[in-house]
């Protein structure tokens, strides 16, 4: 068993990380759904200069809220908001999702549930979208963050499918090879596919560490754990 400690705010100097690697830590790693490429390059650098391992770990085919103006969104039970596809700031009743195409493949009925039910939204009204977004109605109340998780609750058994890497990825993971990084944590990982793709990326010069964090990585584990080196068992849907 490893254990891997996510960096942040409160372990981000050099002497941070000096005593995190004397306390046994296997690897460190950053939230890449939460950290940009630049901190990614400060830590890099950090942790290469007293041989810390690090793990390059995914942002994965998730769907997220986007940026708001204010810390978040009130929503009482029976809300109407409006979901855009193009990147908004939110406000009041209004917000997008990331990345923007999903909306465009939403269907009425759909159940999105926000930051792991902090609130849930089925979506109510397809007509406008011709103005670039869609109609949901809360069925939970609650506050909406900014950079949130959505998980989306399909009618009619549909699948959105993403791409297991996002561009933000493709660069996390270059930085990555030029450090030597040895392992990338693959977030969302669905299928055996999935790791195909990220063996392309990386042209095999990582192990994989494959997050089982969604229903499809249950279905399909037996070929998730023939393809992997390592797995992790992540919390989700």
């Amino acid at each position: 068993m490893k254990l891997i400690v996510t960096l942040g705010p409160a372990t981000r100097t050099l002497d941070d990380l000096k005593r995190l690697k004397d306390r046994g830590v296997s690897f460190v790693r950053l939230n890449m759904s939460h950290s940009s490429l630049e901190d990614l390059a400060e830590c890099l650098e950090k942790a290469r200069a007293i041989d810390l391992p690090f793990v390059i770990d995914t942002e994965g085919s998730q769907v997220r809220t986007g940026f708001l103006r204010r810390k978040t969104i009130a929503l009482e039970e029976q809300d109407t908001v409006r979901i855009y596809a193009d990147r908004i700031i939110g406000d009041g009743k209004q917000f997008c999702l990331t990345p923007g195409y999903v909306t465009g493949l939403l269907q009425e009925g759909d159940l999105l549930h926000i930051d792991f039910d902090t609130a849930i939204l089925r979506v109510c009204d397809l007509s406008t979208l011709n103005k670039g977004y869609v109609l949901a109605k809360a069925v939970s109340g609650g506050a909406v963050g900014q950079n949130k998780a959505v998980i989306i609750d399909q009618v009619f058994d549909r699948k959105i499918t993403m791409p297991v890497l996002t561009e933000k990825d493709h660069k996390a993971i270059a930085l990555g090879r030029q450090a030597g990084v040895r392992h990338v944590a693959v977030s969302f990982v669905r299928s055996a596919a999935c790791l195909d793709e990220v063996r392309r990326v990386t042209v095999g010069t990582m192990e994989i560490i494959s997050k089982i964090e969604c229903l499809d990585a249950l279905k399909n584990l037996d070929e998730i754990l023939a393809g992997t080196d390592f797995v992790l068992i992540d919390r989700g849907t």
